[in-house]
């Protein structure tokens, strides 16, 4: 491969893989971000619930406490143990957000300062289709959510 080619194809894959780290981390951001503002007091529900940890009456714990026949205090120090983890991740997150965000912002300025314009408008577009396909992807799992709280039968407490 000629001199030229070798640089500019090495150029176009370090983009690529600068484009999927900051893809990756700018998703996972946006979701500390989403909790930082406080949109899960919104929804009645904590920063874990958000991010997929359902809580007590998450598909896992309730599966656990279903096939593990648990006492009543049993459940109650698992529950005790689940609220202190959830605890313990969200202050460390509320930490570990900032700095994430940074990075997450640096990067993707030296991936838009790599692009000509029409690639930034581009890249722009991509990102926010990415976005709403993400908020798609999350209505669709608490559309089933809701639906399988539904078809569960009451359990007496």
């Amino acid at each position: 491969m000629a001199d030229g080619n070798w640089r500019f194809a090495l150029r176009g894959i370090l983009i690529l893989a600068l484009t999927l780290i900051a893809g990756v981390a700018a998703g996972f951001a946006m979701d500390r971000t989403v909790i930082r503002r406080g949109e899960h007091k919104q929804a009645g529900r904590t920063p874990a619930q958000l991010l997929g940890d359902r809580g007590p009456h998450g598909r896992f714990e309730a599966m656990l406490f279903a096939r593990l026949d648990l006492s009543p205090s049993q459940r109650a120090r698992i529950d005790s143990a689940l609220e202190r983890g959830r605890r313990e991740t969200d202050a460390y997150w509320a930490r570990v957000e900032p700095g994430l965000r940074a990075i997450v912002d640096s990067t993707r300025a030296e991936i838009q300062a790599t692009l000509t314009a029409s690639q930034r408008a581009r890249y722009d577009s991509l990102r926010a289709e990415r976005r709403r396909s993400r908020e798609r992807d999350r209505e669709g799992e608490r559309q089933r959510e809701r639906e399988r709280e539904a078809a569960r039968p009451a359990r007496p407490r």
